[in-house]
């Protein structure tokens, strides 16, 4: 079993602690380049295989060359530990971490009055600071686009009164998981980043601490 650490934003981290969000999407690099119309007229790719590994081998039906990438978020049975955006907090008795997302403390107690530490990004969080750990339940490689509304509603998109979040706007209006989720990603990558329709990993997680 293989540990590694994964980033999280805020609105994720509460996503996962509301027991919301069970999968999590992220783009795969180099993206596979494939063409877009094989030798044999036919389009698309002959075969994608992701071996227990974590090895995912593609096979264009042009050629018969694979392309080889490595998820780097494991596979099956490998836990994720989650960097989320964070902040010592002061104490003269014990070391203690505390968390942007719901204002919690790692150790369960109170923080002395007067602790004004700056939060600090997910990426410089340490290992020992982590509370959220994941456990990998699968890992496949599809387009962005391909998304179900099953799928969208496990990542984590919030829902309210019949309607879900739209995250460019900060309001609730959509009516399909799948347009919040699309919100939800341009909010991140950038107003055109879904139409390009990119290679995603598309890993399947259940929380165990």
């Amino acid at each position: 079993m293989k540990e590694m650490p994964i980033l999280s934003s805020t609105p994720m981290v509460l996503a996962i602690l509301e027991e919301r969000k069970t999968q999590t999407r992220r783009i795969v690099k180099p993206q596979p380049h494939f063409p877009t119309v094989a030798a044999d007229g036919q389009a698309g790719i002959y075969g994608i295989k992701l071996k227990p590994d974590g090895t995912c081998f593609y096979r264009t039906n042009g050629d018969g060359d694979s392309i080889k990438l490595k998820s780097p978020y494991g596979y099956k049975g490998d836990r994720l530990w989650v960097r989320e955006t964070w902040r010592p907090a002061l104490s003269d008795t014990h070391e203690c971490f505390a968390y942007k997302a719901d204002n919690m403390y790692q150790c369960g107690k109170q923080v002395p009055e007067g602790c004004n530490m700056a939060w600090k990004p997910s990426i410089h969080m340490p290992k020992k600071a982590c509370r959220l750990w994941l456990e990998v339940a699968n890992v496949r490689v599809e387009r962005l686009q391909d998304i179900s509304e099953e799928d969208a509603i496990a990542e984590g998109v919030l829902f309210e009164d019949g309607l879900y979040w739209d995250y460019l706007n900060n309001e609730y209006q959509y009516k399909s998981a799948i347009a919040s989720y699309e919100s939800l990603w341009m909010s991140i990558h950038g107003a055109e980043s879904f139409l390009k329709n990119v290679w995603v990993w598309v890993v399947e997680f259940r929380r165990v601490g």
